[in-house]
């Protein structure tokens, strides 16, 4: 699956109900650790387990004021979301802890 673009807070507030589970990362062009981190994000979203999760990526420059409402100014930051509500939020580029989320969000799913 690919990773879309959130180009505006409207787009971000429907994305965020776009699937029960979706990942939103907000990320800036100028940042390393975003960068660096661009090709995990990929593949997980490409992922075959992660085909029941919608991921998307927001520019921190552009929604900024997205970012602050969200509580966060460290970049990269994960939402996570399961139904259109905040599940859990993960600062910095954290592969293993991001999976874990999903995996966690897949089992409150199933309650």
């Amino acid at each position: 699956m690919t990773v879309s673009s959130i180009r505006s807070e409207t787009e971000y507030e429907r994305f965020k109900s776009r699937k029960p589970i979706v990942v939103v990362e907000f990320y800036a062009e100028w940042s390393k650790l975003s960068k660096g981190f661009d090709p995990t994000y990929e593949a997980i979203s490409n992922d075959k387990q992660n085909l029941d999760v919608a991921f998307g990526r927001a520019d921190a420059d552009q929604l900024s004021d997205l970012l602050t409402n969200e509580g966060e100014t460290i970049l990269p930051t994960f939402i996570v979301f399961v139904r259109g509500g905040e599940f859990a939020k993960i600062v910095g580029p954290n592969e293993t802890e991001l999976k874990a989320k999903i995996r966690e969000a897949r089992a409150k799913l199933a309650i």
